[in-house]
């Protein structure tokens, strides 16, 4: 079967490379509507820090340090190495990483709600560990500012002009934003936001840190923060309703330049945006550059899943192993009859050193000799069989699919051949 060229080029987008393709339609001024996502994006990768936080993880200093090397070989810039001012592994930490030739940005966590003058001796020791960039977390909601009553709701721009202004007079970068500002009274965070404005706050977070937000209240946020803080936005998303990845996405729209991300979406509760996904989105449906190899998302993602302990299930986006497995009747007729990897797939497999698979199990058992993957996949070998021919295939791969639940492509190959005793 022949592909229009033309015709589809009118449909589809592919890159230069020819490794994926994104719809025209994604791109179109109806869906997209006026935004424009910026150009490039920084990946700041949470692995060594979030993904430690996953429930029954424990990954020690040498196997942070070989993590570290994969997301730096794989073109990561920047990485959260965790609470240098509050945690002594943390801070030694930065300096094995260094002596071990990891030259990406390194961020520290620090607690924006200490008592006292509790925060500005974690700021000092956050100085003292040598990491490029402090990253204070605060709150405002009820919730959780109920648990520091040292601090008010109204009071808060204040302390923030405070803490911002320390860590920048000591010579730190600074980031700064609260952990849910979703449930947020917007006069408060309104103020709080001015305040980092004046304080000269570098990078503004974007926080959905019980990830409770929605798409929309992600992009008004980020939108929000740019407005006012005049900082670089940054968005850092929890996975509770499946929707990380698109509230990352949604967040980028509205003008976020950094994206907090997680190897395999690993962190506490449902973890966190997944490294992989965010990445392989922005490239290819948005062709936003991220500076990533897509192939070394693979290796670095069964790295992260030995290492930390916790398999990537096998349906997960990118680097599942079901991402280029094929199983249904009409998709391997679909794709047998094209001969085109793009029939069903959004990324060309070896473009993220993948390999296709195609499966013949129970969904995959056409009977009759006009359709169905069996008969295609007879026709594409070039072979002519019978109605009995072709029955007693289906019967033996039948066999083989009760047996193990599936046929591989190269035992159907081989039945085919022994039934029709063709040498083809």
């Amino acid at each position: 079967m022949d592909i229009d060229r033309r015709e589809l080029d009118k449909e589809m987008l592919f890159d230069p490379q020819d490794r994926w393709y994104t719809a025209r339609l994604n791109l179109a001024e109806v869906t997209r509507g006026t935004t424009t996502p910026p150009a490039r994006v920084i990946i700041n990768d949470e692995t060594l820090r979030e993904g430690e936080e996953t429930p029954g993880v424990f990954v020690s200093v040498a196997d942070k340090v070989k993590v570290a090397r994969a997301l730096q070989a794989a073109g990561v810039p920047e990485m959260v190495v965790g609470f240098t001012g509050t945690v002594q592994e943390h801070f030694d930490l930065v300096h094995i990483l260094r002596q071990e030739g990891i030259t990406a940005q390194l961020t520290s966590r620090a607690f924006a709600f200490g008592k006292g003058d509790t925060w500005k001796r974690e700021v000092d020791r956050v100085k003292e560990s040598g990491v490029d960039r402090i990253a204070f977390g605060g709150f405002l909601s009820e919730c959780r500012i109920a648990a520091t009553p040292w601090l008010t709701k109204a009071g808060y721009a204040d302390h923030v002009r405070n803490f911002i202004g320390y860590a920048k007079e000591i010579g730190m970068t600074t980031a700064f934003g609260f952990g849910d500002p979703a449930r947020n009274q917007m006069p408060f965070l309104v103020d709080s936001l001015a305040a980092c404005r004046d304080a000269g706050l570098d990078r503004y977070y974007v926080f959905d840190a019980p990830g409770c937000a929605t798409p929309e209240t992600m992009e008004y946020l980020a939108r929000l923060a740019r407005d006012l803080t005049g900082a670089e936005i940054a968005v850092h998303c929890h996975d509770d309703y499946g929707l990380a990845t698109a509230n990352t996405i949604r967040a980028v729209m509205a003008g976020a330049e950094v994206v907090d991300v997680v190897t395999n979406g690993l962190g506490d509760r449902c973890g966190n945006a997944a490294l992989e996904e965010v990445v392989m989105a922005l490239t290819v449906l948005y062709r936003v550059e991220t500076g990533i190899d897509p192939a070394a998302l693979g290796p670095l993602s069964q790295l992260v899943a030995d290492t930390y302990g916790v398999p990537v299930p096998p349906g997960k986006a990118i680097v599942g192993e079901y991402q280029y497995t094929h199983a249904s009747d009409s998709h391997i007729a679909h794709r047998l009859k094209t001969g085109a990897w793009y029939t069903f797939e959004n990324i060309r497999a070896e473009a993220l050193g993948r390999e296709e698979v195609i499966l013949f199990g129970p969904a995959a058992l056409g009977r009759t000799r006009d359709r169905g993957a069996i008969p295609v996949k007879i026709e594409t070998m070039g072979i002519a069989c019978s109605d009995a021919e072709l029955a007693r295939i289906i019967d033996r791969v039948v066999a083989i699919v009760e047996e193990r639940r599936a046929a591989t492509e190269a035992e159907v190959e081989a039945i085919v051949r022994e039934e029709v005793g063709a040498t083809v």
